[in-house]
């Protein structure tokens, strides 16, 4: 569905990714992981065609995403940015709605139809009940969730996540960690970043590691994230276990810096 090709970019002068190469299969749920000034938000916004590649391409079911009309790559590719609380007390139904403006014209008001999607939307995340709340007198964890039914008011089939737990509590984070994990599951795409190890082996079907601009590891997550490499990338020793039926990622201590 997604490829990505020798892909390099940066801003002014400053080259941040280098000749980065990885594809994404329709259905998968891809984490990207690795530590602060890495790429991954850089990486992101290429994807999304909102940042231009100095070299190299991104395609979406074989055509250059860069080059795909604003409202065509919208019925696409949705984006979920990391937690806000907002600038105006929209309500929760009418911000979720919001999803299907690629949908129509530039003056066009939504319809009854449209906010019916809405709802049904706010049902599929468990929200339904918020619909006539204003959006900024929720909580983080529902504001997330708002903007997930926003997505899938989208009718998107990509959606592209940016650390989507990021500021949530404990709960919180693993209901929405299941949400993405039911969205793969039910044949919908999706990328999305990540600090924390143990959310990509809860979430993802594949891990991608940038360290420095660069792939470091593809694969699987219990087999990409090796204790050498989760040094390499945040100074910590650590290593994967189970624990029960799932794989955990356990800090021992601070690696020894490199020689």
């Amino acid at each position: 569905m997604l490829e990505v090709e020798n892909l390099h970019a940066g801003y002014d002068r400053t080259r941040i990714l280098h000749g980065i190469d990885f594809s994404v299969e329709a259905g998968e749920s891809v984490a990207l992981l690795g530590p602060n000034g890495c790429g991954k938000t850089t990486l992101l916004r290429t994807l999304l065609g909102l940042h231009p590649a100095s070299d190299g391409e991104v395609r979406l079911d074989g055509r250059p995403i860069a080059g795909m009309p604003d409202k065509e790559r919208a019925r696409a590719v949705a984006y979920i940015p990391q937690v806000h609380a907002g600038a105006f007390g929209h309500r929760v139904v009418d911000v979720a709605m919001l999803g299907r403006s690629p949908h129509r014209g530039l003056f066009e008001p939504f319809t009854d139809d449209d906010r019916e999607i809405a709802e049904q939307a706010l049902e599929r995340v468990g929200i339904a009940d918020l619909a006539e709340r204003p959006y900024t007198q929720v909580s983080g964890g529902q504001r997330q969730l708002t903007l997930i039914a926003r997505a899938l008011v989208q009718n998107a089939r990509l959606f592209v996540m940016d650390e989507p737990v990021n500021g949530l509590d404990f709960g919180n984070q693993l209901r929405l960690l299941d949400l993405v994990r039911s969205l793969s599951d039910q044949g919908l795409t999706v990328i999305q970043t990540t600090h924390y190890p143990d959310h990509a082996l809860y979430s993802a079907d594949r891990v991608i590691l940038l360290h420095e601009g660069q792939v470091m590891a593809n694969g699987p997550p219990e087999a990409a994230m090796t204790p050498e490499r989760l040094a390499r990338l945040y100074g910590v020793e650590a290593r994967l276990a189970r624990v029960g039926e799932r794989t955990v990622c356990i800090p021992e201590r601070l690696a020894a810096p490199p020689p």
